[in-house]
């Protein structure tokens, strides 16, 4: 029966103290994006945000003309938007406005 397999899951998931979303919350979904701002700190904005599955801690890649940048960490998601911070052991250039962010890599 189904509802007893979701009800037996749900009690699992209570008594590890666990959401159902939490096993897979590390997992950046396929996207692509455009670098929107350029702030200071190593801080930069994306056209991406918690409406397109972003959330905090997830990692993409940037790219100019198809050469790798380097990659940021978003610290910040919004619903159309986020901030991201770069990962300065991965970076080969500085980012700029309209460098491409992926997580299709």
């Amino acid at each position: 029966d189904i509802r007893a397999d979701l009800a037996k899951s749900q009690r699992v998931l209570k008594a590890n103290g666990l959401t159902p979303n939490q096993l897979t919350a590390h997992i950046v979904p396929k996207l692509d994006g455009v670098v929107t701002t350029v702030g200071s700190n190593g801080l930069f904005a994306v056209g991406l945000g918690s409406d397109d599955g972003l959330r905090v801690d997830h990692v993409m890649d940037i790219y100019r003309n198809d050469r790798f940048v380097g990659k940021g960490t978003v610290v910040t998601a919004k619903d159309n938007l986020s901030v991201l911070r770069v990962q300065a052991d991965f970076m080969k250039d500085s980012v700029r406005e309209g460098d491409h962010v992926t997580s299709k890599f």
